[in-house]
This record gives C-alpha cells, sequence and structure tokens, in this order.
C-alpha cells in the first residue's frame, strides 16, 4: 500500500516519540522483530525458561543494519488532552434516589444502574474486595473533579490516608483493593462521564 493511501504509522515509528515527548514507558514482548533494537533500552532473551540481557548484542545487531527501513511517522504526536472525571457520574443512586450497592461474588459489582462485568479482574479474589472498590468509588462521587490523567493517585490518597474513613460503620466484611482493581472498575462503569479539561 503506497504512503498516501495508509494512515497507519507503525509503531516502530512512534515508540521513541512516546518516550521522549510524551514520557510513556512500552514493554514489548515478541517472538521476534529487529525492528525495535535500535530503540529499546533493554532487550532481554528468554532462553530455557530463564531471562538473558542481550541489549548489546541486539544494538550491535541494529546498528549493522541501520538505514534499510524508512521510518513513516511523518507528524510529531501530540499529546491528549486532559479529560475530567464527573464525580457525579458516579453517584450509586438509581432513578428513585437510593443508593444501591450490591457484590455478587468476585465477578458483578452492580452500582447504581450500572452492572460492572469484573470476571476479568482475576486479582479479585473475594468479594469483601470488590466491597472495598465500591466504597471507593462512592467516596470519589463525593470528592471534587478529578484529572483523568491522575485518577489513580486520587485512589491512592483514599487508600492510604482515608481507608477507615470510607465506611460510616464498621465492616467486618471489607478488604482493602489494590488501585489497580479500583481502576478496573472505574474503567468498565458504563454511566461515568468525562469533559474536556483545560492543559
Amino acid at each position: 500500500v503506497a504512503k498516501r493511501d495508509e494512515p497507519i504509522t507503525p509503531f516502530v515509528d512512534r515508540i521513541r516519540e512516546l518516550r521522549d515527548r510524551l514520557g510513556v514507558a512500552t514493554v514489548l514482548v515478541m517472538g521476534g522483530s529487529g525492528d525495535y533494537f535500535a530503540h529499546a533500552d533493554a532487550v532481554i532473551q528468554m532462553h530455557d525458561y530463564l531471562p538473558r540481557d542481550v541489549t548489546a548484542e541486539a544494538h550491535r545487531i541494529a546498528e549493522a543494519h541501520a538505514g534499510q527501513r524508512r521510518e513513516e511517522g511523518e507528524r510529531d504526536l501530540a499529546a491528549p488532552r486532559p479529560r475530567v472525571l464527573q464525580p457525579r457520574s458516579l453517584d450509586p443512586r438509581t432513578g428513585k434516589g437510593k443508593p444501591r450497592v450490591k457484590v455478587r461474588g468476585v465477578d458483578t459489582l452492580v452500582y447504581g444502574e450500572d452492572e460492572v462485568d469484573l470476571r476479568a479482574v482475576e486479582q479479585l479474589v473475594d468479594p469483601s474486595q470488590v466491597r472495598g472498590v465500591a466504597r471507593v468509588l462512592a467516596r470519589l462521587a463525593e470528592s471534587d473533579e478529578v484529572w483523568l490523567s491522575a485518577p489513580a493517585d486520587a485512589v491512592a490518597r483514599l487508600l492510604e490516608s482515608d481507608w477507615t474513613g470510607l465506611t460510616a460503620r464498621p465492616d467486618g466484611d471489607l478488604a482493602r483493593p489494590r488501585i489497580a482493581e479500583v481502576m478496573a472498575a472505574l474503567n468498565r462503569l458504563r454511566g461515568v462521564r468525562l469533559r474536556a479539561g483545560g492543559g
């Protein structure tokens, strides 16, 4: 396909720019592609199930074959505009005005009008963790607007400084989730609303 008819830029032509301009780190797992050798800060080869650092060898190979590939990234990448998570969209109340939060095992969280499918979040192994996730989401709903670029920071603050204050009464069936599980649930909430932010 001629370049003028191909809208897709190969990832290899964006990987350095993502790191250097936008601060995005990449971990790539592949069967073998020398195109990435010149861009890799570290190359780890699995040999008989043991990792070997082959970075120097990979860089030598890349140098020996330099210039044989034409880069296709014609324009600079633009950083995404920040988006603001609207806390009211995390309100667990239903149309009748009553909060609805139910945990069905480790696979499903009923949160307000949404049913959150957590089957792919394998790190959730007990319903008490899902209850913890729900409590954190409900507390975020009471917060000021949270920048989507740093919602994990807001979750971390809640888990670190305000974990005991997430419930008005003692709850013996509540386990503290990790940031990753809370973010996985947040990502799956269909009712979450965002708006464009400044910056």
